[in-house]
């Protein structure tokens, strides 16, 4: 009964909330990762940069598979309350521009680490980055 109670005050706490926090706290804690939505978000903080994404491609989608929809839902033991995958992309800007797209990935609510970094030299100021950025979401999410 004091279960029932609790996820009854739970669901009452969460029906409280707008839609836009709802939606902030699904981008934060999302049930499955959709990979071509996660790119649409790092190439729209990188336009705000005035610079472009090139050679992307999704890297060990860890403890998950593609549903029937396509969306990519975990498959780990329920103890294992995350799954993750890794993203690698490529940018060329200038050194301070690239900082504040990092720093902007950084702000964004996306729970996402940056796992590398590389680096080549370009000609004058513009340099070309390397970027792999780990991104989680929840494993048997709780329903609201």
């Amino acid at each position: 009964i004091r279960i029932r109670a609790r996820r009854d005050n739970l669901n009452t706490q969460y029906s409280s909330f707008s839609i836009e926090d709802r939606d902030k706290l699904h981008k934060l804690l999302p049930s499955h990762v959709d990979s071509v939505r996660l790119i649409l978000e790092i190439n729209n903080i990188a336009r705000l940069h005035d610079m472009q994404i090139n050679n992307v491609k999704i890297n060990a989608v860890e403890n998950s598979r593609a549903d029937n929809s396509g969306q990519i839902v975990p498959v780990t033991p329920s103890s294992n309350k995350f799954a993750s995958m890794t993203l690698t992309f490529s940018v060329e800007s200038d050194y301070l521009t690239f900082k504040s797209f990092l720093n902007d990935i950084e702000k964004s609510l996306r729970v996402a680490d940056v796992t590398s970094l590389a680096f080549t030299t370009g000609k004058g100021v513009t340099n070309t980055y390397g970027v792999a950025v780990k991104t989680y979401w929840l494993n048997n999410p709780p329903k609201p």
